[in-house]
């Protein structure tokens, strides 16, 4: 693009930067402006009518990039390894775990490419995912497929992180008179407040709260599982998988799509586009290793001495094992307040980085009225349209605290689709690799495999959700 029709800053919403035609005056936009779009067969320029910005050029380095990359992946989901390896046994659990790793960071390599050949094809760049699937798929595939899929499940992330951070906060302040909802509402507040930042890249700081919380909890997690094995006698453990055929089967479903999950990003368009500066691809790679060489040495140890530890008695959670395992306690009280403090921490910031991508699908349409906006009148939008969101998501987390099993079933349908098999179809119809050759083949292989995966995992959520559907009531007091 040339400079003289472009101004090459970046415009302050959500997770993205954009590049608008104007006239050749610099401005910091404060207000959200949505990006343009562009697809094989249609291209389309809206030019919004909030006359505000006010952003420099995306001054991320690799090492922020690290930041949003590793408090996008890991998360308290971690807890849940030892139990996943329990249904499957040292062998396939460990192997699947590493597998995962492997094939996400390939499809996140590939996502990389296909974005700056987007880019370079189209003499723009693609803003968020939606973006870059109707540069690579089309505009009809990514208005009805992939683009709902991400909203709904940043959406069911963020309510997600709600429910546990209500439940973190009601396991610090255990002994208080108040019920789950209303620990939920003051999750909710905090994130509420938060969620007014304007941009991913403002996230940074916070993000780098988050990877240190994380390293931190996995650590402490660890030692509690080395004393607790060390305590316990290891010949009276249990290695074998429990349950009958049928729960056998189910339990290798639910395992399988719990570790290939673990490594789920589904904002990295946004994180490389709207945050890194040039190289961005060179920067994004880089980001990429550093988050893997973070979330690997946090969850390999979690799954192996928390299986190690307590076999298949390993919990959902191994914090239960670890604090109320047989009437035992194998940390001190304290821990167990830093340790949901810590849990809080990643949870919070989690929540906000999730909901970037949902706030400009809601924001975008706002923004393009015929009467020009103000400054204040922008900023006042943004104020109103969070603050609805936010009391939305709270009040549905409230209403339902068992959405991780609901939640389950839309990972399966959302996170195994847009981390595994998306990229590589985007690469596929990009690139065009060579029929017959051997990373064509690679690529059919995996999208194969991961199909297949997402598949199973939807029929174990719906499996649970049929087992515990005698359990859930409305404001449920957990």
């Amino acid at each position: 693009m040339s400079s003289s029709n472009v101004i090459d800053v970046p415009l302050a919403i959500p997770q993205i930067s954009a590049y608008v035609t104007t006239p050749p005056k610099r401005y910091n936009v404060i207000a959200t402006s949505p990006p343009k779009y562009a697809s094989d067969d249609v291209e389309k320029e809206k030019t919004p009518t909030s006359s505000i910005s006010l952003e420099k050029p995306p001054k991320g380095t690799w090492l922020h990039a690290g930041y949003h990359l590793t408090s996008g992946a890991s998360g308290p989901q971690v807890l849940s390894l030892p139990f996943a390896i329990a249904s499957l046994g040292w062998g396939p659990g460990l192997a699947t775990l590493c597998l995962g790793g492997l094939v996400s960071f390939y499809a996140y390599k590939l996502q990389i490419k296909v974005i700056e050949r987007a880019a370079e094809e189209s003499g723009r760049v693609p803003q968020t995912f939606r973006d870059l699937s109707m540069q690579a798929i089309g505009e009809r595939w990514s208005t009805y497929l992939v683009a709902p899929l991400q909203f709904i499940v940043c959406f069911a992330t963020v309510v997600s992180c709600i429910v546990l951070g209500g439940q973190a906060l009601k396991a610090i302040f255990e002994g208080q008179e108040l019920s789950l909802y209303q620990f939920t509402i003051v999750f909710g507040c905090m994130h509420m407040l938060l969620s007014q930042l304007p941009s991913l890249h403002s996230l940074r700081h916070l993000n780098l709260c988050a990877l240190l919380a994380s390293i931190s909890y996995c650590a402490l997690v660890v030692y509690g599982c080395i004393s607790a094995g060390s305590t316990r006698d290891l010949r009276n453990h249990e290695y074998s998988i429990k349950g009958t055929h049928p729960q056998k089967m189910f339990g290798v479903f639910n395992a399988v799509s719990i570790l290939s999950n673990v490594y789920g990003n589904v904002i990295t368009v946004e994180i490389q586009v709207s945050t890194i500066r040039q190289p961005a691809a060179r920067n994004m790679m880089r980001g990429l290793l550093l988050c893997y060489v973070v979330v690997i040495s946090t969850i390999l140890p979690v799954a192996v001495t928390g299986y190690w530890a307590f076999g298949n008695i390993s919990n959902g959670n191994i914090l239960q094992n670890i604090f109320s395992e047989g009437g035992k306690q194998y940390m001190p009280s304290w821990s167990f307040i830093l340790l949901n403090i810590l849990i809080l921490v990643q949870l919070i910031v989690t929540s906000v980085m999730y909901s970037q991508p949902t706030f400009t699908v809601l924001e975008e349409p706002l923004y393009y009225s015929k009467k020009p906006m103000t400054m204040w009148q922008g900023i006042l939008l943004r104020l109103a349209s969070r603050c609805i969101f936010t009391v939305f998501a709270t009040l549905l987390a409230a209403m339902l605290p068992y959405f991780g099993s609901i939640n389950a079933l839309i990972g399966a349908l959302g996170y195994t689709p847009l981390v595994f098999v998306v990229p590589k179809i985007f690469y596929l119809c990009v690139f065009k690799p060579r029929s017959g050759g051997l990373e064509r083949r690679l690529i059919y292989f995996t999208l194969a495999i991961f199909s297949a995966i997402s598949f199973m995992g939807c029929v174990a959520s719906v499996q649970q959700l049929v087992m515990d559907a005698k359990k859930y009531h409305l404001f449920a007091n957990l």
